[in-house]
């Protein structure tokens, strides 16, 4: 019994144990349904979420496809707007390039044109000094007196020659004579044979056999065969040396030769270094004898022209101012060449493109002139370039210049070297291009000619008689600008000059 009613016990418990598991499997059932209800639901919204996204996804591809497209596009559009600004910038510095050029051509055919209009200007005045120049061509007075001749240098050894002995000479006289023929049929052998020929004599004849062989130099010379003229140069000096020493005048005048040579042969180093060994022995010759001023004088001027002649306008001119501040001292019995002198590096002033300089040394002759004329201060007139100053300037300046004060002067009486003097200065005024003066001072030698009140001669009586009033104008007379009161007056300041050079107190 008690097996059979634990039977039963285990049986119940068993039992109840099974109603439980049904119990809970229902419930668990229950759960599962409600949760696959729930689920099933879910579900369904998942479906509506899945249907709804997919919507939307599909919305999205579509925008994105869409975005692709504009993307794509987008950069075939920034691509070529890209292109094009690079074309735009390459088209915009080739622009700016070719505005570049174009400024560039623009401002340099603005400066052609000024450059244009300038040499229009300046071929107007050309063609005014030109014309004026041959009007003044017309009044034959521009005589070129003071030509500068080699024969003259060639023959100042002649008065030198102490010792000519026309005796031996004169026995020479055929081979002489056989030379020059030679040398004008161009038989240059032959004349230097018989050159050579001729026997070297004693001391007594060796100046004269000298001058024969400077005489055949010369010939050499004018033929333009330096190099024989040179050879024989050179032993004119051997034997002068030998005869009259190192420092005598004839010394001199055969380096005055010898430097002639030696410029014909192109030499332009060695030729002034012969003059300069010249002048030095002028120099020491007039500072043993004082009254050799106006020989030394002559030298510079004549060595003057040389070195003019041989493009050294202003190493010429010095030496020829240095002729005339000797001669300064010598007035008034140098006078006439003084004068020449002073005309002479006036005319080579204006030559080579100085008016100033001959405008101020020119003056001085007038000036001279006129104080010869007018001794006392207060008798002293206006001269002429003065008048025809006052009238340039009162035409080209704003000042008021009262002209009343320089009013044309009377036709006077003058000589040719007045005339030429103011014929320098007509000219330097026309150089300056001041036109107005240079017409003045051209009227008014036109009226003096006209007037027949000219003379060619200063030592005509008639014009000592009315231009001796001064005996004694006065010495070291200095070049000077024209009228620097006037200048002064009426521009506040003297304008700067172009000169040669500054020489013993003369500006030239």
């Amino acid at each position: 019994m008690m097996h059979f009613g634990n039977k039963s016990r285990e049986c119940e418990s068993e039992l109840g144990i099974n109603a439980d598991m049904k119990n809970n499997n229902n419930k668990l059932l229950d759960t599962i349904k409600y949760n696959i209800d729930k689920l099933a639901a879910s579900s369904s919204n998942i479906l509506k979420l899945i249907k709804q996204y997919d919507k939307k996804m599909t919305v999205i591809m579509s925008i994105g496809y869409n975005s692709l497209q504009l993307l794509l596009t987008s950069s075939e559009f920034v691509e070529t707007a890209n292109n094009w600004l690079v074309n735009t910038r390459n088209n915009l510095k080739l622009l700016i390039r070719k505005n570049r050029e174009l400024k560039l051509n623009i401002a340099g055919c603005i400066e052609k044109i000024h450059e244009t209009q300038t040499k229009h200007a300046a071929i107007c005045e050309e063609i005014e000094y030109w014309k004026f120049m041959c009007t003044l061509n017309q009044m034959d007075l521009y005589e070129v007196n003071s030509i500068f001749y080699d024969r003259q240098l060639w023959n100042e050894s002649r008065q030198y020659d102490s010792y000519w002995n026309s005796e031996y000479a004169g026995t020479y006289s055929n081979d002489m004579y056989r030379i020059f023929h030679c040398i004008e049929t161009n038989s240059i052998e032959d004349a230097l044979d018989i050159v050579k020929s001729i026997e070297t004599p004693d001391t007594e004849d060796l100046s004269t056999h000298a001058t024969l062989i400077e005489k055949v130099a010369k010939r050499f010379y004018e033929e333009e065969l330096y190099a024989h003229c040179l050879n024989l140069l050179n032993q004119v000096l051997k034997y002068r040396r030998t005869v009259y020493g190192d420092e005598h005048l004839i010394i001199s005048t055969t380096l005055v030769c010898l430097a002639l040579a030696y410029n014909g042969l192109g030499d332009h180093i060695k030729a002034p270094e012969v003059v300069y060994e010249a002048l030095s022995i002028f120099v020491k010759q007039q500072i043993n004898n004082p009254k050799m001023k106006s020989t030394l004088a002559r030298q510079y001027y004549f060595i003057g022209q040389m070195f003019v002649k041989w493009s050294f306008p202003k190493e010429g001119v010095k030496l020829m101012q240095l002729a005339v501040n000797i001669l300064n001292c010598l007035l008034p019995k140098e006078e006439n060449q003084w004068l020449d002198i002073v005309i002479h590096i006036s005319r080579i002033c204006n030559d080579n493109g100085y008016p100033d300089d001959a405008m101020a040394l020119s003056t001085e002759i007038v000036d001279y002139f006129n104080e010869k004329q007018h001794s006392l201060q207060s008798e002293r007139r206006h001269t002429i370039y003065e008048i025809a100053f006052a009238h340039q300037l009162a035409m080209c300046s704003n000042q008021a210049i009262n002209l009343s004060d320089y009013r044309m002067p009377e036709p006077v009486q003058m000589s040719l070297r007045h005339k030429n003097a103011l014929q320098e200065i007509v000219i330097a005024f026309a150089d300056r291009y001041e036109f107005k003066a240079a017409q003045i001072v051209e009227s008014y030698l036109n009226t003096c000619s006209k007037s027949l009140l000219c003379l060619g001669d200063v030592s005509s009586p008639t014009y000592k008689h009315s231009l001796s009033v001064s005996s004694s104008p006065k010495a070291n007379r200095l070049a000077r600008t024209v009228q620097p009161k006037l200048i002064n007056t009426l521009k506040g300041s003297e304008p700067e000059k172009k000169g040669i050079t500054v020489y013993g107190g003369c500006r030239i």
